[in-house]
């Protein structure tokens, strides 16, 4: 049978994280080895922009860590714009405006086909969406 050590139960692993609460930042993993406070998504220099930490060895591995942070970034920035341009073309077919339902269609067609062409998205979900998109604001028309 297995005994559990001191500050192992689940109890033990709350309480632990509570009495830490006062300790300077050093203490309980605050600052990174080098002494200097820990990058936030302010400084946007690690993987802390998505909120977790970089425990790699690697130099090229470290790079990797930013690399894919910035590009996580840029893809989030992408995807929330098609987001908008889709809800776009759901509120003008709500209102049951064609013509502008037809402009905002052709607009979110594109981001899309924009989305997929820097590999944000797969080419399949570009055509499967806007194949959606074109198809309710047809209906709208007429």
């Amino acid at each position: 049978m297995r005994v559990n050590a001191p500050g192992c139960s689940a109890s033990g692993v709350a309480a632990n994280r509570a009495a830490n609460r006062h300790l300077p930042a050093r203490e309980h993993g605050m600052l990174d080895f080098a002494g200097s406070p820990a990058p936030t998504a302010a400084t946007g220099t690690t993987s802390e922009l998505r909120g977790s930490v970089s425990v790699a060895n690697i130099k090229s591995q470290k790079k990797r860590v930013l690399t894919n942070a910035k590009a996580h970034e840029r893809n989030k920035s992408v995807k929330s714009e098609i987001k908008t341009a889709v809800k776009k073309v759901d509120t003008a077919i709500a209102e049951g405006d064609g013509a502008a339902a037809t402009t905002a269609a052709q607009e979110a067609s594109r981001l899309l086909d924009r989305a997929a062409t820097k590999g944000v998205i797969h080419k399949n979900q570009a055509a499967n969406r806007k194949s959606g998109i074109v198809k309710r604001a047809s209906e709208v028309e007429g």
